[in-house]
């Protein structure tokens, strides 16, 4: 028993045979299309995830209010202390 053989889906086919123009026999990208598809949606949502955060913790605050108290004296004090002290000493 002799069975036809039929060419692959992305060759073109014999010439009679309407299976070999279909447009989905070929993707008119190559075959690495849908590959390079999926690599740029990947990058515009790893994009818009980065912008979010961005966004979402840079705007999450008030740049006004201060966050932290200065423990000790400030050093304007610690400097006129120091110099007062020398001033002392030599006068």
């Amino acid at each position: 028993m002799d069975r036809p053989e039929y060419p692959e889906p992305s060759s073109p086919g014999r010439p009679g045979d309407p299976r070999g123009s279909h447009p989905s026999a070929a993707p008119p990208g190559g075959p690495h299309r849908g590959r390079r598809r999926w690599i740029t949606v990947g990058a515009v949502i790893f994009g818009v995830g980065l912008l979010t955060a961005l966004f979402g913790f840079g705007l999450g605050r008030d740049p006004s209010v201060i966050r932290f108290k200065q423990i000790g004296p400030s050093s304007y004090e610690v400097l006129t202390d120091q110099i007062q002290a020398l001033l002392d000493q030599g006068g």
